[in-house]
């Protein structure tokens, strides 16, 4: 699925500050010509605001560039197809249609949906299954788009038109999932939607009211100016910048942002879901032992799971029948009969014989609801198998249970740090599996996860994810398999690892190129120290808006001699008119000093909240009042020189 680059909407604050510009601008052109002048100052102090606020976003853009680049979409996968007189033609996967012969050359990635037609060769599917061990791949076998052939040399038929393809149609499953704002987001958004309005009104409604009684401010362009000083810009304009900033922070962990601003959701992350085969283990299982049950001979067990996995072109099915066959004494039992797909809903594969007897393999779950009844002593040899962390497989006979096939699976080395690190971040761990539920305890426990959910479906992920969501809690989820993709796209933090499949990684708003789950605890960290330094910004923008309206409105008065406290004559901040425009440059001078904040982030980010109210509040108030004095000053010298 293309992606297109991430649009950089313009604040509404600043959207509102443009406005206000080309009002004054207005004025100058068309007003009175005493006014003019005037006019044209405002409006200059209000581009340059404009100007500059707009730049902040474009200066950490460039900052972001040494990193990680914005993939934007999936590459064009180049094909060959074969045309009848047996040249190649070379075209892109896009132009591939339903019918069109390829031929796929060792390295190669598969561009289509498609069934082998002649050669062989190894297939790594891990990109659509999450597993890593490569398939081998016949005449009559399909291939599947994304996947890549490791050894051999297919021709294959095209099965079905792009939009088919199997990756497409997961896409489009998923796409249709909008991932709700954060806590943040609309708290800031409404904060400052309604801060802004009511400064707006504010210095607009004083308008007429000077118009009729304060003769010495009837220039329009003053209150214009007023109105435009007091909207909280320095927020409106470094914001974006914050947002912007998140891609250079991305850049250097290695992670690519696919949609959407998944830091400012990561800040609010609560709860964290982490898919266990290929993500917290090593997604190699190799099977390793059979174990026949009572009554069962060893040969028979053998014999059954090699049946069962010869035309399995899974991984494990692959493990399962080279274990069987070693297993075997004599010749290699001949493999007839019609084969029984594994598929991620059934999660059982097998044969059917031509005399009519059936063996099955498969997930003690699945067998359970083929058989019904009388599995005892196969769950008791399974649940012994899963408590060693190991997962096991039932062979049955004709719905007969014959015993059980041990599959490992390593953790990864750095998944106890992994977790560790969640948990010193306070957030709650979720493993999630298809497994046996003892041997998703097993490891869960080992890794002292907090919950665990085994023997799940996609669907089934997707509805836990889901279900958190309406108990209040911001979930992160990472995975690479397809079948994690529907529960990625519902989480609010979707890391899908590079090694895993595209489906999976077009759901997802975040891809790790190290294919490292661990990385998202640093994620989450850089998203919550972001939602401070937003924090920080915002309660220091409105710190200096409050500064402003209760300096500049009473220095307006008591410049005409109106002040209700005579203090405030002793600021010298001179006319109306100078007033304003010290207000005006001071919000320009505040965006450009705060800007590295913006990009850097506080210096301590993890600070409790009431000490950063505090100290950006305080520093809020206190440069606002130097600020406006020293630059209404500095204008009163100018005019003294210039006059």
């Amino acid at each position: 699925m293309r992606r297109g680059r991430l649009a950089r909407p313009i604040h509404p604050v600043v959207a509102v500050l443009a406005a206000g510009t080309a009002l004054a601008w207005a004025w100058a052109a068309a007003g009175p010509p005493a006014e003019r002048a005037y006019a044209a100052a405002v409006g200059g102090l209000s581009l340059l605001t404009v100007a500059v606020a707009l730049g902040t976003d474009a200066v950490v853009q460039g900052l972001g560039q040494t990193g990680a680049q914005d993939r934007g979409g999936e590459a064009q996968t180049p094909a060959r197809v074969l045309n009848p007189s047996g040249t190649v033609r070379p075209v892109a996967a896009e132009a591939l249609r339903r019918g069109h012969r390829v031929r796929i050359l060792a390295g190669e990635t598969i561009p289509g949906d498609a069934v082998v037609v002649a050669g062989g060769g190894t297939v790594d599917e891990s990109a659509m299954t999450g597993e890593s061990a490569p398939v081998l791949k016949e005449p009559g076998d399909a291939v599947t788009a994304g996947t890549t052939l490791v050894m051999g040399e297919l021709e294959a038929t095209i099965r079905s038109d792009p939009d088919d393809w199997y990756s497409r149609r997961l896409a489009r499953a998923t796409s249709g999932t909008r991932r709700p704002a954060s806590a943040t987001e609309r708290t800031l958004s409404w904060f400052l939607g309604v801060f802004s309005v009511f400064m707006l009104v504010v210095a607009l409604s004083l308008a007429p009211i000077a118009a009729r009684w304060l003769p010495g401010v009837g220039n329009p362009a003053v209150w214009l100016g007023l109105a435009l000083a007091l909207v909280p810009t320095t927020a409106g304009a470094l914001l974006p910048a914050i947002g912007m900033a998140e891609r250079r922070h991305l850049a250097r962990l290695g992670v690519v942002p696919r949609g959407g601003r998944p830091l400012e959701r990561a800040g609010d992350v609560d709860t964290v879901v982490v898919d266990k085969t290929g993500t917290i283990t090593e997604g190699q299982r190799t099977a390793t032992d059979l174990m026949a049950l009572p009554g069962t001979l060893p040969e028979q067990l053998a014999w059954c799971a090699y049946l069962a996995s010869a035309q399995d072109r899974t991984p494990e099915g692959r493990t399962v029948a080279a274990l069987a066959a070693a297993r075997l004494a004599g010749p290699l039992p001949e493999v007839v009969g019609m084969p029984v797909p594994f598929s991620a809903r059934t999660r059982l594969s097998g044969v059917d014989l031509p005399d009519g007897r059936q063996i099955r393999k498969g997930a003690i779950s699945a067998i359970r609801l083929l058989t019904g009844t009388g599995l005892a002593p196969l769950e008791e040899l399974a649940d012994a198998v899963a408590w060693t962390g190991s997962t096991p497989l039932a062979v049955v006979l004709d719905g007969e249970p014959l015993g059980i096939v041990r599959l490992d699976d390593r953790v990864h080395r750095s998944a106890p740090d992994w977790m560790a690190q969640f948990r010193a971040l306070g957030l709650h761990t979720v493993l999630v599996t298809g497994d046996h539920p003892l041997t998703a305890a097993v490891i869960a426990n080992a890794l002292s996860v907090d919950e665990f959910r085994a023997e799940a479906t996609p669907e089934d992920k997707r509805a836990l994810i889901r279900d958190l969501q309406a108990q209040g809690r911001v979930v992160a989820m990472t995975g690479d398999g397809v079948n994690d993709a529907p529960a990625l796209a519902q989480a609010d933090v979707g890391l899908a690892l590079a090694s895993g499949a595209p489906s999976a990684q077009d759901s997802a708003n975040l891809v790790d190129l190290d294919s490292e789950a661990g990385k998202l605890a640093a994620i989450i960290r850089i998203g919550r120290e972001l939602a401070i330094t937003r924090g920080a910004l915002i309660t220091f923008s409105v710190a200096t808006d409050l500064a402003k309206y209760f300096v500049v409105v009473p220095g307006i008065l008591a410049s005409l001699g109106l002040g209700l406290l005579p203090g405030f004559a002793a600021l010298g901040l001179g006319s109306p008119g100078r007033t304003v425009l010290a207000a005006l440059g001071f919000n320009l001078l505040s965006i450009l000093a705060l800007l590295p904040v913006a990009v850097r982030g506080t210096r301590r980010p993890t600070a409790p909240w009431a000490r950063q109210l505090l100290v950006w509040g305080g520093a809020g108030l206190v440069s606002a009042l130097v600020g406006i004095v020293a630059i209404g000053a500095g204008l009163g010298w100018m005019a003294r020189v210039l006059g």
